[in-house]
């Protein structure tokens, strides 16, 4: 029986987006249903630390926002850039995984290429396999660039150049680098280094498509309550308010469908920031909410509007509320098209608004004459058949097998 070591140090598990979702997706489902094939450790758990979400009192939330809306993003730019080089440039001491016999596994998987470059030295002596996962919709070096440094800053290319070289030596130290399906590596292509690293070392990467827990279909909003007119139909977004999520292409698509129809409600979960709203009565904004299921079950049509994607597991939990999506044909959105429209995934390209209109007005006919509620079955299905975490395990039980 092959051992695993999910190398979760650096993140608390919690029922979100990232690898801290995709973590507590499998945690959650191995604690319920421990399976006989393999043993799968998590590294929190064998060190004895907790990994319950710490959730943030309200209060505080209400504070942090008040803070972020200060005019000191030039001070917040230094404190982010300086923390993002404390953590590339702190590697972890033997102290921090004391009592653990790494050769014990047969495999250790990392879900951060910085995690796995802080490791180095703990991976020494290790005779296993070594995989990793990155999980970001884009090279880690350039997500932390944009996230600590403004891009007129002089510092951004040379942290920038320092995170990338780093970045690299993690993944040349795995083994195996695994993504969820071969789209989800298109967006690291935007940095030459890791398109010419990949096309060296085709055989390191391999592929196992992504799961989420199953549940009921969760039971829909009273829309009244939420304000919307119960006539019109719901058009839901759940995510950043970012360019990357597509949040800035979503409002001039709205805004352009909007000044047709009126018979439309756009409803926008998520942190309003850095991007802000479409200044319009038929976009309402529920900020950052803990009924995300609801809100989708509630929705007629999904809308997923990536510039750039790795495998978003919101798509997976769209699936599991068996809600048609209009997404991006971008990176890991791609994969889907080989269900299409049967399955109600309509797919659009990217900042083609034309395309997405044409996409968007078709589901409203079949939504109009009963066709899409057939289709939303079909989906609901699908994600049962394939995308529940079973399926995935006995994919990633399987993969482990043989590459080790």
């Amino acid at each position: 029986m092959k051992k695993v070591l999910i190398w979760d140090l650096n993140y608390v598990l919690k029922n979100s987006g990232g690898p801290a979702g995709y973590l507590y997706n499998i945690r959650e489902y191995l604690l319920k249903h421990p399976t006989k094939d393999a043993e799968i450790h998590f590294l929190k758990d064998d060190l004895g630390i907790s990994n319950v979400d710490r959730s943030v009192n309200t209060n505080h939330k209400d504070l942090m926002k008040k803070i972020h809306k200060l005019d000191i993003l030039s001070l917040m730019g230094y404190f982010r850039t300086f923390r993002c080089l404390m953590y590339w440039n702190k590697k972890l001491s033997a102290k921090s995984i004391s009592g653990i016999n790494l050769n014990d596994f047969d495999a250790i998987h990392f879900h951060n290429s910085g995690d796995l470059y802080r490791a180095s030295e703990l991976l020494r002596s290790y005779e296993g396999k070594i995989i990793l996962t990155t999980h970001s919709p884009q090279p880690k070096a350039c997500e932390d660039v944009e996230n600590i440094v403004y891009k007129w800053s002089v510092l951004r290319r040379l942290i920038k150049k320092q995170i990338l070289k780093k970045e690299l030596q993690g993944w040349e130290k795995a083994d195996y680098i695994m993504f969820p399906v071969q789209g989800a590596l298109e967006p690291y292509y935007v940095e030459k280094e890791i398109k010419d690293y990949k096309d060296c070392n085709t055989d390191k990467f391999i592929y196992c498509e992504s799961s989420i827990l199953d549940k009921p279909i969760s039971k829909p909003l009273d829309r009244e309550e939420l304000g919307i007119d119960s006539s019109k139909y719901l058009i839901c977004y759940l995510g950043r308010h970012n360019e990357i999520k597509g949040y800035d292409q979503l409002k001039l698509f709205a805004e352009h469908i909007l000044s047709k129809d009126s018979r439309f409600e756009f409803v926008i979960a998520g942190n309003e920031e850095p991007l802000t709203r479409l200044d319009h009565p038929n976009w309402k904004e529920l900020g950052w909410i803990n009924y995300g299921n609801r809100l989708v079950s509630s929705s007629d049509i999904f809308i997923l509007p990536n510039k750039e994607t790795y495998f978003d597991l919101v798509t997976l939990e769209v699936m599991r509320e068996g809600i048609p999506i209009l997404m991006s044909r971008t990176g890991g959105n791609k994969f889907f098209e080989r269900y299409g429209e049967e399955y109600g995934i309509f797919l659009y390209n990217y900042g083609d608004i034309k395309d997405q209109e044409a996409q968007f007005n078709k589901m409203i006919y079949e939504l109009e004459n009963g066709i899409l509620k057939v289709k939303a079955k079909k989906l609901r299905n699908l994600f049962i058949e394939h995308f529940t975490m079973e399926h995935y395990i006995s994919r990633y039980i399987e993969t482990v097998k043989n590459i080790c």
